[in-house]
């Protein structure tokens, strides 16, 4: 398997849906070299998906209109390849369940703890159940966090990388130095990153609760911590 990144930085959440196609192409050409031995190009993306657009997303293309004609846009850069879009925590849910960590459970679920917090969710059936919205889940009560989608208590608000590092108070740093710190003590950082690990347990106790999920895989770049966070 080749594998490549193109990171889309701090302003990723306001890029241009033209900017975003074009990294993905630049990410997908890198990794094939025969082009026409490829039948279709699969992109995972955050937010609500209806056939080949994003009807909606927090995390992504804010100010930008909606629906985002995503697959199209990647195609149009890929010698019209069939692209298939798909959520990015569904897509990470069937990966699991293929060949990873959630393989042989009937009912599962996993989430993506990055910018925001997406869920993958069997329920039986070899599909993941479409527009589960984990991440939205109010741990904190009505009164609790301000989320990016307006609501507030959100797990989202409490487990995401972004709120990893309000909750710490210096923008400056990332959720992986607050995590590195929290680990040799500092106590600001203990505090963020226990509170949000407080709140994902939170969350997953109530998948296991309500649906009878058999596991709860974590993954993302907040879970890449390792065990600085996970063992909280």
């Amino acid at each position: 398997l080749a594998h490549a990144a193109a990171p889309l930085g701090d302003g990723a959440a306001t890029l241009a849906p033209e900017a975003v196609a074009d990294a993905l192409a630049r990410v997908a050409q890198s990794c094939v070299r025969d082009w026409a031995a490829v039948r279709a190009v699969g992109v995972g993306a955050p937010g609500a998906i209806e056939g080949e657009v994003i009807t909606g997303c927090a995390n992504l293309f804010r100010g930008s209109q909606f629906p985002v004609p995503l697959a199209a846009l990647v195609a149009a850069r890929l010698r019209g390849k069939r692209v298939v879009l798909v959520n990015d925590a569904d897509a990470a849910a069937l990966a699991e369940r293929w060949v990873g960590a959630a393989r042989g459970f009937e009912r599962a679920a996993v989430l993506t703890l990055g910018t925001g917090v997406g869920c993958g969710l069997f329920l039986g059936g070899d599909a993941p159940l479409r527009d589960v919205e984990a991440g939205h889940a109010s741990v904190g009560g009505p009164d609790g966090r301000p989320c990016p989608c307006g609501a507030r208590g959100c797990l989202e608000a409490y487990a995401a990388a972004p709120a990893i590092v309000k909750a710490y108070g210096d923008e400056a740093v990332t959720c992986r130095d607050v995590v590195a710190l929290a680990s040799t003590g500092d106590d600001r950082a203990a505090r963020a990153v226990d509170g949000a690990a407080r709140y994902l347990a939170i969350g997953c106790l109530d998948l296991c609760r309500t649906l009878d999920v058999g596991a709860v895989v974590l993954t993302g770049g907040v879970a890449r911590a390792g065990p600085p966070f996970l063992d909280r």
